[in-house]
């Protein structure tokens, strides 16, 4: 009997090539694996608005605002998400993108019931839409918004949510090259705002704002450089009003929106440190 000489080249050629195959395949459902959200781990809520997933991602939710730390509800916001997470049977759904601090752009779905619109539904948010936005989502949101406000739940039952104008973020700096700040307004009102009518006072000077319409929910950004003004519909909208010494070339200590001629003041909110 002849013994066997093993594999020849041709068998072992396809041996390699099968086993770079199966590792081949191996690798790319491991990349797969890696870079596959995290579903409904959380390992720890920031704040009413914001996350941290088990993988170490931060994640913000969507189209939606709560109140910051110290500010009434911020502490009822935190605490219902903290339950609704610790609940488990969670599920990622992102917008596919980040924001300007990196974090993820999302929501948290367990079965039907999104968090962001349990926030809203309960008054512990407004929405809060930047273009481009899924407008059938958006729809779902504001409806929560309008029966939170109808029955002056949570946020809607205290001062600073009873005016058309909230603002959501002022930020200064002290680098001109930098820019010397910006702000966010968006509008909470059931019906879209001109901000012609509204002025901008630093405390000792004040800023008449230059007619731009906000659509329901979304939001206008107002900077003191000089530039162009987007008041176009369906884009983001910015004013630059090309006074920078208005924000106290980065000093300033806070802002407040007023309006009519009585200067009733909407808004206030204190400056945070680019």
């Amino acid at each position: 009997m002849k013994k066997s000489k093993g594999f020849g080249w041709a068998s072992k050629t396809g041996f390699a090539v099968l086993i770079a195959a199966l590792a081949g395949v191996s690798l790319v459902a491991y990349n797969k694996t890696m870079h596959r959200p995290a579903l409904g781990l959380v390992m720890r809520v920031v704040d009413g608005d914001t996350l941290v997933l088990s993988d170490g991602r931060r994640l913000r939710l969507l189209g939606i605002n709560t109140p910051e730390h110290g500010e009434a509800i911020a502490d009822r916001a935190k605490a219902f998400v903290q339950d609704f997470v610790s609940k488990g049977g969670l599920r990622l759904k992102t917008a596919g993108k980040r924001d300007y601090y990196h974090r993820v752009l999302g929501d948290l779905i367990r079965g039907t019931h999104s968090l962001c619109q349990a926030l809203v539904a309960r008054g512990l948010a407004h929405v809060m839409l930047i273009p481009r936005y899924d407008h059938a989502r958006a729809a779902r949101l504001l409806a929560a918004q309008a029966k939170a406000r109808a029955a002056h739940l949570g946020i809607w039952h205290t001062s600073r949510y009873k005016h058309s104008l909230h603002i959501t973020m002022f930020k200064t700096n002290t680098r001109k090259a930098k820019g010397r700040g910006y702000m966010r307004v968006a509008n909470i009102a059931d019906h879209p705002v001109d901000i012609g009518n509204y002025f901008l006072s630093n405390g000792k000077a004040m800023a008449r704002l230059p007619h731009c319409r906000i659509p329901v929910g979304e939001t206008i950004i107002i900077s003191m450089d000089r530039g162009r003004n987007r008041c176009r519909k369906g884009g983001r909208l910015r004013i630059a009003l090309g006074r920078p010494g208005f924000f106290g070339r980065g000093k300033a200590k806070a802002i407040i929106i007023k309006s009519g001629p009585g200067h009733e003041i909407v808004d206030k909110v204190r400056a945070h440190r680019l």
